[in-house]
């Protein structure tokens, strides 16, 4: 019986998808909780094998926890984005547990609302601009021999900020907007 509202946890028990990317190797990144861990469920759920990818490593391991007594097929890396070097640490984990990588998932981001009046400010914009930026810049690269060898596919999680400002959103809108500029370019060949 379909329930009208499905809590996220539940989302492994919801009927229908059960197959569709049965063979996928899909990373997600920010995948502890929110977001993250309700597209990590979800492709789970779809048959796919995911590799789950949080700098939170308790709420890492208890969403995979939760996906393995599912019956998901997952495994979890602890890592931050802002690192090309943890990323480069995933890639190989990821492909001896599963194969090579056939669908990226950057979730993985930060929004900080800092005034440009405080003493943070340049710290709050250039961490934004670097996990949300370049952690999708970063993720891209340390997989992108997986990704050919699959024609996988990446997937940026972008925002409205992209397009509309906010009061205190320099960074994250700075930040979101090369995210949607990055995946133009891609288009079109980097």
């Amino acid at each position: 019986m379909v329930q009208e509202k499905t809590a996220m946890g539940d989302v492994m028990e919801a009927p229908g998808l059960s197959d569709l990317l049965k063979g996928e190797v899909a990373v997600v990144t920010g995948a502890a909780m929110g977001n993250g861990e309700a597209i990590a469920r979800g492709f789970a759920r779809s048959g796919a094998r995911v590799v789950l990818s949080d700098m939170n490593a308790e709420a890492l391991a208890a969403t995979v926890a939760s996906l393995r007594s599912k019956g998901a097929d997952v495994i979890g890396v602890t890592g931050n984005v802002a690192s090309y070097a943890d990323c480069e640490r995933l890639a190989p984990k990821a492909r001896a547990a599963f194969g090579d990588v056939s669908i990226l998932i950057n979730n993985a981001g930060i929004c900080r609302r800092v005034p440009a009046e405080d003493d943070d400010f340049i710290g709050s914009v250039e961490a934004q601009l670097t996990v949300n930026g370049l952690g999708s810049v970063h993720m891209v690269k340390a997989l992108l021999d997986q990704l050919k060898a699959t024609r996988g596919r990446v997937v940026n999680i972008g925002s409205i900020a992209s397009f509309v400002a906010t009061t205190g959103g320099i960074g994250y809108g700075m930040s979101k907007g090369a995210v949607l500029l990055m995946d133009s370019v891609a288009q079109i060949g980097c």
